[in-house]
């Protein structure tokens, strides 16, 4: 079971209440943080050791576990309503990777993907499967909107330990930016990172569009003095 921004011990609970003989385990950032704790708990699966795995996206990637059959993915809006060009380009991916979670070899595997407004639109591309026609009009969406790789981008990052701060502390550099934004330059608001903490940082972004790095030194300028982190092109299709 993977999970959107519903906490993996609340699922936990509630599983464990729904079916009070399994056996379950959590995988994610919280239960794995001590040295060879993933592979003793994918190694449980493995064995039939756990009945039902709960996790975050991790759950999703680079294990090859045979035993698995049904794969659920709750809240998928949680992922895609995330302030981010790439949010649903993100959750294709993950959907792809965890379809290969289940059904492996010669078990049929079952995919239950919850899905609210946000993720309507995608619904045919979910039911089939269908990533490469999700990529072919994503890439027509972005060319229509001017997002990479037609623009280039820019991703301003701050973290902080208190999650409200994160958050406040870059809207202060959107308003910043935002008095630079131009035809050739296009600032989007800020929100959290699809991945909100690492490491006991809550962790905050926002994008600049533009054509030519010319078009942000200024605004890029009136930062400084400003703890924040970039990223140019990360990740662009």
């Amino acid at each position: 079971m993977s999970v959107g921004i519903w906490g993996t011990e609340m699922i936990e609970s509630i599983m464990s209440k729904a079916f009070p003989g399994a056996i379950i385990e959590r995988l994610d950032t919280d239960s794995t943080h001590k040295k060879g704790e993933r592979k003793r708990i994918i190694d449980k699966v493995i064995n039939r050791e756990i009945h039902i795995l709960v996790g975050t996206q991790m759950v999703s990637k680079g294990y090859d576990v045979p035993n698995i059959n049904t794969v659920v993915i709750l809240n998928s809006d949680a992922i895609i309503s995330i302030p981010d060009i790439r949010s649903e380009e993100r959750f294709m991916q993950m959907l792809v990777q965890t379809s290969g979670r289940a059904g492996r070899r010669d078990i049929q595997g079952l995919i239950v993907v919850e899905c609210g407004t946000s993720s309507l639109h995608l619904k045919d591309f979910i039911e089939e499967l269908n990533y490469k026609k999700f990529i072919e009009e994503e890439i027509l969406r972005r060319k229509y909107h001017g997002f990479p790789p037609y623009k280039r981008m820019l991703k301003i990052i701050h973290k902080n330990k208190d999650r409200e701060k994160a958050l406040e502390n870059l809207t202060v550099i959107y308003n910043i930016l935002k008095k630079y934004e131009n035809i050739k330059m296009r600032v989007l608001p800020p929100g959290f990172n699809y991945v909100e903490k690492i490491n006991n940082l809550y962790r905050t972004e926002m994008f600049m569009i533009y054509s030519n790095i010319s078009y942000v030194k200024n605004a890029i300028k009136a930062l400084e003095n400003i703890d924040y982190d970039y990223d140019i092109d990360n990740d662009t299709l």
